[in-house]
């Protein structure tokens, strides 16, 4: 576990997330637009951040509460699934597997999603993508501060900005 970031892991961590961040607006317009043929007045693009029984939060305090403790609660997040899991996992499988790293990401992105399970099952199987993501980004780092800047930009950006995780298991 290092805290220790270099420019360029920063600079990574944070280019990648916001091209990430595009693709994920990208993918729920064509959901929303062309697959699920959803008109603009019925469901918008953008929704900051929506209960999941569907009201939006309109108190400017709550939505910073909850942001606040998005980005608290991450790095605890990160520091147990890149840290706790992930490196000993390739540590133990070097010299057993052919991509230790690649298989520890792996492993370590599934139980990740089985972690967000509670949730629901989309969102759990939602995670699967960004979670390989931010594996990757630990293993080229080396440090948890990678990921972790990662996961609170793509986050913050997924459920309280773009409401991501809106609707989509209630279609």
């Amino acid at each position: 576990l290092t805290w220790r970031i270099s420019r360029r892991d920063l600079w990574d961590s944070v280019r990648w997330s916001l091209v990430f961040c595009a693709v994920l607006t990208i993918a729920k317009w064509i959901v929303l637009r062309v697959i699920l043929e959803v008109p603009p007045a019925e469901r918008a693009l953008f929704e900051f951040w929506v209960l999941d029984n569907g009201e939006a939060v309109t108190s400017a305090l709550l939505y910073l509460a909850g942001v606040a403790f998005y980005t608290v609660t991450t790095p605890l997040q990160e520091i147990g699934t890149r840290s706790a899991l992930q490196a000993p996992l390739q540590t133990f499988l070097g010299g057993v597997v052919r991509y230790p790293g690649w298989t520890a990401n792996i492993l370590t992105t599934l139980m990740f999603a089985v972690l967000h399970a509670h949730l629901n099952p989309v969102v759990a199987m939602m995670v699967v993508v960004p979670s390989l993501f931010w594996g990757w980004l630990f293993q080229r780092s080396g440090t948890v501060v990678s990921p972790t800047i990662s996961h609170i930009i793509i986050g913050i950006y997924a459920v309280f900005i773009l409401g991501l995780f809106v609707g989509f298991d209630q279609r």
